[in-house]
């Protein structure tokens, strides 16, 4: 079986290779897929290929009974699928008959028919119940940022209230679904580690640098809200355990990779900090204090010893 790559579903010649599963090498190939598909009742492996190369084609009468056998929906390229409407299937049959090189496919009328009794019902519940949902899919193929714009749209017009409604429906949606298909889950989880797993190291960085920029966008985009966030954090956590507030504070304050943002901050800004400093009206305050430390931390240990050993004179003095 040679492989198809087909982005989407254009042509009747389209629908037998994805039906198929790709371009057949062999009798043996399109013979095993004319049994799977129950297409044996209705054609032979001659009329397959007639359909893929040589612009086969099938009488009006004799296409709701082809179309009745079709699966809902095709694969095309990258994992996605297609729905096949009625009305697209007959438009397609009717561009290959207009052809000037095309070619009748002889079924029988009678097996036709018995074909259609036999599956025609079922194959139109099948469509008109998933309608909405075919046709979503099928938009989402030729268009594939479609619903994601949708949704930016429809949060534009949402207020706070609605979208929090939103997130924890969606949340209570998955939570339920995580606990009814743990097998899914687990899965999906092994599936996407494998995925990991092999790609190559250009790959990673690749993903590595489109996760950045995506993380650069949203906080751009949303920095108002994230300030707001973390300072509701923060004064939660000042309120109930303050001495963990200063004990993160302190490790962040002291260690090194901080020290070396404010040093490069301050190399960055240094005339605009000295401005602001000079304008500053306690500048003069903050400088006689820092002064009085450092003499104190010179003079300190000095006066300590003298204070301890008049303390020491005063109680022996005391005790005569």
């Amino acid at each position: 079986m040679k492989k198809y790559n087909l982005d989407n579903i254009e042509t009747l010649s389209d629908v037998f290779t994805a039906w198929l599963g790709g371009e057949p090498e062999n009798t043996a190939e399109v013979k095993e897929f004319l049994q799977k598909s129950k297409l044996e009742r209705l054609m032979s492996g001659s009329d397959v290929e007639k359909i893929i190369f040589h612009n086969g084609y099938f009488a009006p009468e004799l296409v709701p009974a082809v179309y009745a056998l079709l699966p809902p929906t095709l694969p095309v390229k990258g994992g996605k699928e297609k729905a096949v409407f009625a009305q697209t299937f007959y438009r397609m049959n009717n561009k290959v008959f207009r052809h000037p090189y095309s070619c009748l496919i002889n079924i029988d009328f009678v097996r036709g028919v018995a074909v259609y009794k036999e599956f025609g019902a079922s194959k139109k519940e099948i469509m008109e119940k998933n309608k909405i949902k075919f046709r979503n899919m099928n938009y989402a193929l030729v268009s594939p940022d479609a619903h994601k714009k949708a949704y930016e749209r429809l949060k534009e017009r949402l207020t706070d209230e609605q979208k929090a409604a939103l997130r924890e429906k969606a949340r209570i949606r998955m939570q339920k679904y995580r606990k009814e298909n743990p097998e899914k889950v687990v899965e999906s989880r092994q599936a996407n580690r494998l995925k990991q797993q092999k790609k190559t190291p250009v790959e990673k960085m690749m993903d590595l640098f489109a996760s950045r920029a995506r993380g650069k966008l949203y906080r751009e985009k949303h920095k108002d809200d994230i300030r707001q966030r973390r300072q509701q954090a923060r004064a939660e956590l000042k309120k109930n355990n303050p001495e963990l507030l200063k004990e993160i504070d302190y490790k962040h304050n002291c260690s090194a990779n901080r020290t070396k943002i404010g040093k490069a901050y301050y190399e960055r800004h240094k005339e605009e900090i000295k401005r602001k400093a000079q304008e500053n009206p306690k500048t003069r305050e903050y400088k006689r204090r820092y002064k009085i430390k450092k003499r104190l931390e010179k003079t300190g240990p000095v006066l300590a010893a003298l204070l301890q050993g008049l303390k020491y004179i005063k109680q022996n003095g005391g005790d005569r």
